[in-house]
């Protein structure tokens, strides 16, 4: 039997989730999702949801909308860093190397990201073979300890990049 002294919020995923983000970026004062990413380099779409509140949208509402949008504007290639550098952010709080716990976090938000990007219009196994080779570039670079990317334009994540998945878009 439930408390009924405890409130329950809703599922992020009833009704018109999309309608509720809309709304409540432009309330902040963002025409569309882009900009709100954009105002929030490298931050992790748990917190950015959470700045979210009153949309009550899932972190992965945001990452799924991202890609969404990414494909459409076939940008596949841009919201794939993006989005890394989110992850690591997210799950890597004490930086590259720092940590009892770091191979495990690493692992964790390759994860994270991976999955979501698994399900783009490339075939499965071959988006799997780009992500899984941008990741061991990282691993594979002289990244100093305690490093996180703080957007995109990161010189090892772009390293990374250029080397595994050129800019050609899908």
């Amino acid at each position: 039997m439930m408390d009924e002294g405890l409130s329950h919020k809703p599922s992020p995923w009833t009704g018109s989730w999309k309608g509720r983000l809309q709304a409540e970026l432009s309330r902040s004062g963002f025409g569309s999702l882009e900009d709100f990413l954009l105002a929030h380099p490298g931050v992790g779409y748990v917190t950015l949801s959470r700045q979210l509140a009153g949309a009550n949208v899932a972190p992965a509402q945001l990452f799924g909308e991202q890609l969404r949008l990414g494909l459409e504007r076939r940008q596949l290639r841009g919201v794939a860093m993006d989005s890394l550098v989110r992850s690591m952010n997210e799950r890597v709080p004490r930086g590259w190397r720092n940590g009892r716990h770091f191979r495990l976090r690493l692992a964790s938000a390759f994860a994270a990201w991976s999955v979501g990007l698994s399900h783009s219009t490339l075939e499965p196994t071959e988006i799997g073979v780009r992500l899984h080779r941008v990741f061991d570039a990282l691993e594979a670079m002289p990244i100093p300890t305690g490093w996180l990317p703080k957007n995109s334009e990161d010189p090892f994540i772009t390293a990374a990049f250029a080397t595994e998945w050129p800019e050609v878009e899908e």
